[in-house]
């Protein structure tokens, strides 16, 4: 939260990653938070790898903890902005399929 605090994402990220990797269900909405502002850095920044990293990673953490719906709509709004995004699009339909949530 220090490093956070001090507007250092980089290192708030590298201490919510291994609280999470320590215990998960605890620390997913510190490592949410982070990633979130991050992203949020990144796209004012017009960096759409690093935002995409970070959206990617959401929905990650998002069906760590078994929050399929927020990983889902992550997945579906990036997908919407970048619809070249082939590795986004496979997770997407890869998560679809798993749901048995066809369209």
């Amino acid at each position: 939260a220090l490093r956070s605090s001090m507007g250092d994402l980089d290192g708030a990220l590298e201490d919510a990653e291994a609280l999470f990797a320590h215990e998960a269900s605890t620390y997913s909405p510190a490592l949410f938070a982070v990633l979130t502002a991050r992203r949020e850095r990144f796209e004012g920044a017009g960096d759409l790898e690093g935002e995409r990293v970070c959206v990617l990673r959401v929905a990650e953490v998002s069906l760590a903890v078994g929050d399929v719906d927020a990983a889902r709509a992550w997945l579906e709004s990036w997908v919407d902005r970048q619809k070249k995004d082939v590795d986004a699009l496979v997770r997407l339909r890869q998560l679809e399929t798993e749901s048995k949530r066809w369209a």
